[in-house]
């Protein structure tokens, strides 16, 4: 996963440079933009991102018993999902589905996430419970980011419009959030 991090450094800063750029050119008038280059607003997309980060933190100091780890673990849970989400959306979209390395991207976040609470002194039940939340975020990403991948692929090819199917894949999301909650419960009563 680092390595081939590592080797996506370059097409990562592009993007990220590029989705600036269009942010700068969608309020200059003068330029008209394809609607094949139109994706979710940057700046909104980032909002959500910290919007949803506070209540993972509560969640994380509910499991962690620590505030400091908790922090720490938002952190944390915000720059591997972004940085493992970028590499297992990379790998899918350069083989395909069969490609997508969510179980190495989950056991690094799950390494990663038990070394720094161990570090600050996080350990026992409450450590475990949280370490495996923010594995839990980390892995829910890299699977998104490769089922997205392939979805603007082929929306791609047939001519669709990023931001629409962006904003299909979230409904999609919320709706399996909100349905899956129920098999969870029944494991739970029954395990």
């Amino acid at each position: 996963a680092f390595y081939t991090l590592y080797n996506l450094k370059d097409s990562l800063f592009a993007g990220i440079t590029k989705a600036i750029k269009d942010l700068k050119a969608k309020h200059d008038a003068s330029r008209k933009i394809s609607r094949l280059e139109i994706d979710l607003d940057f700046k909104k997309v980032g909002l959500a991102i910290f919007g949803l980060a506070i209540p993972l933190f509560f969640l994380y100091n509910y499991f962690a018993q620590s505030i400091l780890g908790a922090l720490l673990l938002t952190v944390v849970m915000i720059i591997l999902g972004f940085l493992f989400a970028a590499v297992a959306g990379y790998l899918v979209g350069l083989v395909g589905s069969s490609n997508n390395p969510i179980s190495g991207l989950t056991l690094s976040s799950l390494i990663i996430s038990a070394i720094l609470l161990v570090i600050i002194g996080v350990t026992g039940d409450h450590g475990v419970m949280a370490v495996l939340a923010v594995a839990g975020v980390v892995c829910t990403a890299a699977g998104i980011a490769g089922d997205m991948t392939q979805d603007l692929k082929v929306g791609h090819i047939l001519g669709g419009t990023p931001w629409r199917m962006e904003v299909g894949e979230i409904l999609g999301v919320i709706a399996a959030a909100l349905l899956l909650i129920f098999p969870m419960i029944a494991m739970d009563k029954v395990y």
